[in-house]
């Protein structure tokens, strides 16, 4: 899968996000499960413990091929919170979530 750039992202991000273009806004997370459903091998839910980092979701991989990232954006287009985003280049992504109703994911500013 060809890499493009990223820019800034609009918001903070869960620190123990995977380095990329999707991520998961720090703080946003409403535990319902969601998207770790829709997209399993890129999404995970983390526990907080004791005293620990709050319950949360988290991008635990960038997608590696073209099935994944549909399954991510499908999971940010099916959240409720807008909490996953996308800071990246890439003009297949940007066009699917604009096609899709989801250009206000995008950090991108001619998403």
């Amino acid at each position: 899968m060809h890499y493009y750039p990223i820019v800034p992202p609009k918001y903070e991000g869960e620190p123990d996000n995977a380095p990329g273009p999707f991520y998961v806004v720090k703080d946003q997370c409403l535990l319902c499960g969601l998207p770790s459903a829709s997209a399993p091998r890129n999404i995970t839910f983390r526990e907080g413990g004791c005293g620990g980092p709050a319950n949360h979701c988290r991008v635990e991989r960038q997608p590696r091929n073209w099935e994944e990232t549909v399954a991510l954006m499908e999971a940010a287009r099916s959240s409720r919170i807008a909490a996953i985003r996308y800071c990246g280049t890439d003009p297949a992504i940007l066009e699917w979530l604009r096609v899709h109703g989801c250009a206000f994911l995008c950090d991108t500013p001619e998403a």
